[in-house]
């Protein structure tokens, strides 16, 4: 046992661990010191935040506690108790200890980050972003608190305010690989960012992503254009998902030529998630590994062909992408643009969400086009039949709230003034919350459009449920500049025809090619006018939408974006072309 006056080092070196990210080395050395010195306020705290860093809430609480029980009014340690709280403490206490801290340091930027958390637990949107504001004013030069301010602003429509704040913090933080990736997101939403400034956001980023983790050399893998290949699939969202309706085709109907191994990020569970493991060759849960441990595993499976299906999204592995683990790399389906990582040599899409040349330009992969659609589609199991609707005529989208974009408000508004007696009915969970609700029946004010023709509801928890509100919708609009895709399908598979316009990007051209894929390209307008125009003639014309509307799921089930066998021979046959390049020039 160390005598005491090693205390100090002990301590010292502990904290220079939790700076260098290795919270499990700390823990080690300073528990056994604790267990001499139960009672020492400094020991208590770094045991505390050790068992922070290890998301070990219940235990870094505890600690948290007793040190505040000798310093009860310490900023730090009130701070600290507030981000250790275990997510089973009620949201409004986890608020009085942010507020506390706020209290006794009210210069305290976490603090107030951690305060606007709690609101957007409890749907208190402008004092959360007010609370955003204020750590950004605080800590001006940290990326973290303009990409909290940015996301949030994001997600209530505003991408361009939010698109904004990054670009001010870019220029202080030219190869922050948050602010870049936040910035690559939300460009997908905005309007008025041209196709040149989105890619190279993107090549940016790229090159950021891919730093942290070594590139391979030149691969030992067998050349041979023709011969047995091993697929990898890269996801978080083997589960319940909108990217799993999309997958499972793919990994259903593969040849028997491939072996598919499913690299698995998330720990969820589920009936999605039984099925794939049973399509798959091989299954690899890679929960809480970091991506170091992802690339090792794919080098060590001798995965030849990776495919990535979540680019830059929640739950990206760009820097197992970037570490180039298996000599060909595709991202497919999950995110709407080039990923601008080196590493990945090509991207699946469609002559319609990607017409060449000119998105060619725009991408640092090969793009691979898999007419006549990118997509294949998997219709849920538990849905309803689909039925006439009753009432008023009905306009319906179900689409994330953060795509309500004030241009697409003012569409929507534009086609219920064209259309009198009409309603708009509006699904998303944002709908819970008060905040949300009050802010879609505002802006709608705004714009001439009395609450009473809006219905707003929040996601229904069961999925038959959610798929039988698409019964009282008349005509689906579509949001811009980012399409729907699961909710495109959905609303088809459900009898609903879909409104939408392509626009300047594969994100706001996704429902123009499943229009086309399942024989309604008439539904696709070429611009804003024509999408407005387009949706007011359909509804004041029955007889028209009642012809659309007629056999609408048979004629979705027999299209190409329902044939799975065949969409998987596509997919294979590109693959395989990929492939056939590599082998011509194996590095």
């Amino acid at each position: 046992m160390p005598p005491p006056h090693q205390q100090p080092n002990a301590a010292a070196r502990a904290r220079r661990l939790l700076a260098q990210g290795k919270p499990g080395e700390a823990l080690a050395l300073v528990e056994p010191l604790a267990r001499r010195k139960p009672d020492d306020l400094e020991l208590l705290v770094i045991l505390a935040e050790c068992h922070l860093r290890r998301k070990e809430r219940d235990k870094a609480f505890y600690f948290a506690e007793r040190a505040l029980a000798k310093r009860p009014d310490h900023p730090e340690l009130l701070l600290l108790r507030a981000d250790a709280a275990p997510r089973a403490v009620e949201t409004e206490r986890r608020l009085e200890y942010y507020e506390a801290a706020i209290a006794a340091n009210p210069r305290s930027a976490p603090a107030h980050a951690g305060r606007a958390r709690m609101l957007v637990k409890l749907a208190r949107g402008p004092e959360a972003e007010q609370s955003l504001r204020r750590a950004r004013e605080l800590e001006p030069d940290n990326p973290a608190r303009a990409t909290a301010l940015a996301q949030h602003i994001a997600d209530n429509g505003d991408a361009q305010g939010a698109s904004a704040i990054l670009i001010d913090a870019l220029a202080d933080h030219p190869d922050d690989a948050t602010i870049l990736s936040t910035l690559a997101i939300t460009s997908n939403y905005a309007i008025g960012m041209s196709a040149d400034q989105i890619a190279t956001i993107h090549r940016r980023l790229g090159a950021a992503v891919a730093k942290p983790l070594r590139p391979r050399g030149v691969f030992d893998h067998d050349p041979d254009p023709e011969r047995p290949l091993r697929f990898g699939f890269l996801s978080p969202d083997m589960r319940r998902h909108s990217v799993a309706f999309f997958l499972e085709p793919v990994l259903e109907h593969l040849g028997a030529s491939l072996h598919a191994t499913c690299y698995a990020i998330s720990r969820a569970v589920d009936e999605f998630t039984e099925r794939f493991q049973s399509h798959a060759d091989a299954w690899r849960p890679m929960h809480g590994r970091t991506p170091s441990e992802i690339a090792e595993a794919i080098v060590a499976d001798r995965i030849d062909v990776l495919i990535d299906m979540t680019g830059h999204f929640a739950g990206s592995q760009a820097p197992v992408l970037g570490a180039r683990p298996a000599p060909v790399a595709i991202t497919y389906c999950g995110y709407p643009n080039t990923t601008g990582i080196p590493g990945v040599t090509a991207r699946f899409v469609d002559s319609i969400t990607d017409p060449a040349p000119e998105a060619d330009a725009h991408a640092t992969e090969t793009l691979v086009r898999l007419d006549p659609c990118f997509l294949c589609y998997r219709p849920p199991d538990e849905a309803p039949e689909p039925a006439t609707p009753e009432g008023p005529f009905t306009f319906g989208s179900f689409n994330a709230v953060r795509k309500y974009t004030p241009e697409t408000l003012d569409a929507w508004a534009r086609i219920l003034t064209g259309t009198p007696g009409s309603r708009l009915l509006l699904k998303h969970e944002r709908f819970r919350q008060p905040d949300a609700l009050a802010g879609i029946a505002d802006a709608f004010a705004e714009r001439g459009i009395s609450s009473d023709r809006l219905e707003l509801l929040p996601n229904a928890p069961d999925p038959a449920d959610h798929l039988a509100t698409y019964r009282r919708v008349h005509l689906a609009l579509d949001p811009f500049p980012y399409n729907g895709t699961t909710t495109t399908c959905e609303a088809l598979w459900m009898g609903v025809p879909v409104v939408t316009f392509a626009g300047d990007r594969h994100a706001s051209r996704v429902s123009a090619s499943l229009l086309h894929a399942v024989g309604l390209p008439q539904l696709a307008a070429g611009d804003r006018a024509g999408y407005e125009r387009l949706a007011c003639e359909i509804a004041g014309d029955p007889g028209r939408l009642a012809s659309i509307r007629t056999g609408l799921r048979a004629r979705v089930a027999a299209s190409p974006l329902c044939d799975g066998p065949a969409f998987a021979e596509r997919f294979e046959r590109a693959v395989r072309g990929v492939w056939r390049s590599w082998c011509e020039n194996p590095v």
